[in-house]
């Protein structure tokens, strides 16, 4: 039974994959491409918890298929936020306008491109990657599958909580929380007698969040570094200063916060992490 609960969730997911590409297909908005990222992300996560519990998983070979559809995706969406807080934060005697008209060319012509021929995750793909799980999960046997399962998250979070802000990057620690974040989703769906705290759960996905919009507004101050502002026409000296100094200002304020919520997470872990 167990086994079964880790395929019905990959099949889920599968599902929720091919549904959200099909949707984006038909209208390409923002919150498709989002979604479609969300549920390959999830099927990622359940591949990596597989390739630790399981003996002679193919990760490798399983992970290729989302690799490309996933950072095609990636790159539209992180368009269309960059426009989202270029309207949002600019105020009203700012001139950004060259810097808008900037973006909406890049998320046009990346939709276009992704319309016409971009990587899809197809079906059969999907299918030789759950035979791939299928077989890996049966050469263990359920017990030690919840064991391993459980020492997987607590290593995780283990690493989450003993990083080293001050000598690494924050997308570094993006990554263990999101990593941790999705494992308690899993959890709770193929492992539900591993009790996993609600207080921690919360934490997780907070953090989880809060990292993403940090990681949005770092994503917008790269990019508004390529806006060559001294060629005629582009937005005013005064204007872009004001813009580009509100963007890096909420960016440190989140910053801030970020670290006081992973610095929290430690009062919320399981005796002994």
């Amino acid at each position: 039974m167990p086994r079964i609960a880790f395929l019905e969730l990959l099949d889920r997911y599968d599902a929720e994959i091919l549904e959200r590409q099909r949707q984006a297909e038909l209208d390409p908005v923002p919150e498709a491409f989002h979604q479609l990222r969300v549920h390959v992300k999830r099927a990622r996560a359940l591949l990596e918890l597989v390739d630790n519990v399981a003996p002679k998983f193919r990760r490798t070979r399983s992970m290729r298929v989302f690799r490309e559809p996933f950072r095609a995706a990636g790159t539209i969406r992180d368009l269309h936020v960059q426009l989202e807080i270029a309207t949002s934060t600019a105020s009203l005697s700012s001139d950004i306008s060259t810097y808008l008209g900037m973006l909406e060319a890049r998320e046009h012509n990346a939709v276009t491109a992704w319309l016409a021929s971009g990587p899809r995750v197809s079906p059969d793909q999907l299918a030789a990657v759950r035979r791939e799980v299928e077989d890996a999960l049966a050469r263990r046997g359920w017990v030690e599958l919840a064991s391993r399962s459980w020492m997987h998250f607590i290593a995780r979070l283990r690493d989450t909580l003993a990083f080293d802000v001050h000598a690494a990057d924050l997308h570094d620690l993006r990554k263990r929380v999101k990593d941790c974040s999705n494992l308690t989703w899993i959890l709770a769906e193929v492992a539900p007698e591993l009790i996993i705290a609600k207080p921690l759960t919360r934490a997780l996905d907070k953090l989880q969040k809060q990292l993403g919009d940090w990681h949005d507004l770092d994503v917008a101050v790269a990019t508004s570094d390529e806006l060559p502002t001294e060629e005629p026409g582009c937005s005013s000296p005064a204007g872009w200063t004001e813009f580009r100094a509100s963007i890096a200002a909420k960016r440190e304020q989140l910053r801030e916060k970020v670290l006081r919520n992973w610095r929290a997470l430690a009062n919320v872990t399981p005796p002994g992490v």
